[in-house]
């Protein structure tokens, strides 16, 4: 366990091995320091106020580096830590009293600084009403505001300056009366409990994180045992209530990416059940798997190259067609268009690819990668583009048929513009709905098993969504021209084909 101690003066870091009851403390880490981050087992990143700057304290070398100093009047006071593919986010206010750390005209300001290149990459303003204490993702991971996550070991410069050498003040013995061992330990790395991981695997070990949570006594919180079948990871739920929906047995489990899936009892329930009625807030529908970094960006702007025309079926030069669908989307969801990519049975039963998967594949295959984990496309059911034209909306529905109950429905918003209103229906009715959390380039899973509607403001509104299996698919490819009928089966008028002819008859045609 790490607690840093500070006392408004010089702070010290203590270390304790919960196994053995050793513990030592380093004087001098800073002054006012606040957060801890460990960087892969092997660095400590902090913030020190009485510089005020972040430093970091390499276990390997036992060094001391300033890595960042702020030198602005007034004074800001820092609290708040994240790391994140090799950038820190740093929450900084304007030094003063405890209550001037609570006022509502003390606003904060994140910085985001670069631990490759050393350098500020933007600073925004927060209408935060005082300090901030906690940043994290917790949707990602619930460790996340003292592990760094996707991040390499800080390398300083040679030009950089060793503030100090770290020096034990104290020592307490193990209970057997042996000393020595945690210090050895500490420069071998310290091994961290993985709480609730939405990315890497980790195991826990005898030394522990503490940042005002006590890791050692959140068992409630510690991930449950995990059994794997086939390439997905399942939670062992059997000793969770269903009874309601709570943030714990809404997940089910983890797609070999690590990233988390609703648990299906909450879709597999009667059909004809209304299962608005176990909702009270947007978190027992909506499940926020992570974050695409950036990886949304190139399909985006294919998205915004496409003239309005290409959203018609008839416009989609080299792409297959589905029939005998117009009259629910007329119905249901005017104004909405797609790009079908991979589009399933009412059944769920089987899958058939669209040609224009290879137009958009460079695209779209980063996504899916991020989403589901490497070779996992045999898993989709459904995938499209569905876009909202201005002043569109989905009509308040339940997305019906087998299918629903079978696949996880998963969003990416690719072009999200303000004020899109995307609600689920609570317990109350249409008076009780919830506004799901829209965020460009973020993943979510919906269970579409409940009644939910959508209104566009004034632009398009493009998401990706794609319909994932548990159970792999054998895909079935259609070929440029094709055209099959949604009859509850998906009927062709010629036989499928393999994945490489469907790919070598999109090339001829796009080329015609």
């Amino acid at each position: 366990m790490l607690v840093m101690l500070h006392s408004r003066g010089v702070s010290a870091l203590g270390v304790v091995d919960m196994k053995t009851g050793e513990s030592i403390l380093l004087r001098g880490v800073g002054n006012q320091a606040h957060q801890v981050v460990v960087i892969n087992e092997k660095q400590l990143l902090y913030l020190d106020s009485g510089l005020p700057g972040l430093k970091m304290f390499d276990l390997t070398s036992w060094k001391v580096y300033t890595l960042f100093e702020i030198n602005e009047e007034p004074k800001r006071f820092l609290k708040g830590l994240f790391v994140k593919s090799d950038v820190a986010y740093i929450g900084s206010t304007a030094a003063g009293s405890r209550n001037w750390r609570r006022d509502p005209d003390n606003d904060a300001e994140l910085i985001a600084f670069d631990l490759t290149e050393f350098r500020v990459l933007w600073k925004k303003k927060i209408d935060s009403d005082g300090i901030l204490n906690t940043i994290s993702q917790p949707f990602l991971r619930e460790d996340s505001g003292f592990i760094a996550m996707d991040t390499e070991n800080v390398n300083p410069p040679d030009s950089m300056q060793v503030v100090k050498e770290l020096q034990v003040e104290q020592r307490t013995n193990a209970h057997d009366g042996s000393s020595g061992d945690l210090l050895n330990k500490m420069k071998k790395g310290l091994k961290v409990p993985v709480l609730d991981i939405g990315g890497k695997r980790g195991e826990s070990d005898d030394l522990f994180i503490e940042n005002n949570v006590k890791v050692k006594e959140a068992g409630a919180i510690l991930k449950p045992k995990m059994q794997k079948k086939g390439n997905l990871y399942f939670y062992d739920n059997s000793r969770l209530d269903y009874s309601e929906v709570t943030s714990e047995n809404l997940v089910g489990g983890e797609w070999p990416s690590g990233l988390k899936f609703i648990d299906l009892r909450w879709k597999n329930m009667n059909r004809k059940a209304d299962l608005s009625a176990m909702v009270d807030r947007a978190e027992d529908v909506q499940l926020i798997m992570g974050n695409t970094d950036g990886l949304y960006l190139p399909l985006k702007q294919m998205i915004l190259d496409l003239k309005d025309t290409d959203w018609e079926y008839t416009s989609q030069k080299g792409n297959a067609f589905l029939s005998e669908r117009d009259g629910v989307m007329n119905r249901f969801k005017p104004g909405v268009r797609d790009i079908k990519f991979v589009f399933s049975d009412i059944e769920a039963e089987n899958s058939y690819w669209f040609p224009w998967y290879f137009k958009f594949e460079s695209a779209l295959r980063p996504i899916i990668d991020k989403v589901l984990g490497p070779n996992m496309t045999h898993h989709i059911g459904r995938m499209q583009l569905a876009r909202m034209a201005h002043d569109a909306e989905i009509k308040p529905h339940v997305d019906s048929g087998g299918w629903p109950s079978k696949m996880h429905r998963i969003h990416v918003p690719v072009v999200l513009p303000k004020g899109t209103q995307f609600q689920v229906v609570g317990k109350d009715g249409a008076k009780d709905s919830y506004q799901i959390r829209l965020v460009e380039g973020e993943i979510f899973e919906i269970n579409n098993r409940v009644l939910h509607w959508v209104k566009n403001p004034n632009e398009q509104r493009v998401h990706l969504v794609i319909d994932a299996r548990e159970r792999p698919f054998e895909p079935k490819w259609l070929f440029p021209g094709q055209t099959c009928k949604y009859m509850r089966n998906i009927v062709c008028d010629e036989a499928t084909v393999t994945e490489k002819e469907a790919f070598e008859r999109y090339q001829e045609a796009i080329k015609s």
